[in-house]
């Protein structure tokens, strides 16, 4: 558990990096990858899951304390209107004020599937597994709700943004690569 931009390639070199639900909130997300494939082995893996951002909570609008939580696509309002609706409060996970910074910071990197998929690749990952979620396996632990993929929506183009709750993906950096 860390920030992966504060670890030393020099001195920390691993086989498997987990970036679980933190990249949607991390503008520079180039900066993640080059950093993640330079204290990768040569052959090693990064996992990474995130909800895309046009997903109908994408905007993590789940962290209101009123009906807003449960209402898709709220984030597509202006932030003015959103967080005149949204009711935040502080809770065992974070405060008030965390989780409107935590849902601000989401709008500013707006990370979505296409987006993210051109940012691995043009990072020289190769990209050896990925898994579309109408519901994320996250749900299961959250709100008793089981995982529900949905491997079409790989295909769709402009339903997987709106539509895909949760990705996850297996990339590899390339065993002749050695930076």
């Amino acid at each position: 558990v860390g920030n992966i931009l504060d670890i030393d390639p020099g001195a920390n070199k691993f086989d498997l990096i987990l970036i679980r639900d933190v990249l949607e909130h991390i503008p520079d997300t180039r900066a993640v990858l080059e950093k993640a494939k330079a204290c990768l082995n040569p052959g090693g893996h990064l996992f990474i899951s995130f909800p895309p951002y046009y997903s109908p909570f994408g905007g993590h609008q789940q962290l209101a304390a009123n009906a807003a939580k449960i209402v898709p696509y709220l984030h597509y309002l202006p932030e003015s209107l959103l967080f005149k609706l949204i009711r935040l409060e502080d809770n065992g996970y974070m405060s008030a004020e965390s989780s409107r910074e935590d849902m601000r910071s989401v709008r500013e990197t707006r990370l979505t599937l296409t987006r993210s998929e051109r940012a691995f690749r043009e990072a020289g990952f190769v990209m050896t597994g990925s898994e579309y979620f109408l519901l994320r396996p996250e749900f299961k632990i959250r709100y008793g709700v089981p995982a529900f993929p949905c491997p079409p929506l790989k295909v769709l183009p402009v339903l997987r943004e709106a539509l895909t709750m949760g990705v996850y993906y297996l990339l590899r950096k390339p065993a002749e690569d050695n930076l």
